[in-house]
């Protein structure tokens, strides 16, 4: 999955696979994450 956005409330993601965009709440996706181990990755574009 892919995070997108969020704000106080939810968790924007989007599923790569099928490239549908959902909202998660903040609660649901701090389990989902914490289920995952806290993994994440990221990037920084060059300028």
């Amino acid at each position: 999955m892919l995070v997108i956005g969020f704000n106080e409330l939810n968790v924007v993601v989007m599923n790569p696979e099928t490239g549908s965009v959902y909202k998660v709440g903040m609660n649901d996706a701090t389990n989902m994450f914490r289920q995952n181990g806290n993994a994440f990755v990221t990037y920084l574009r060059k300028k």
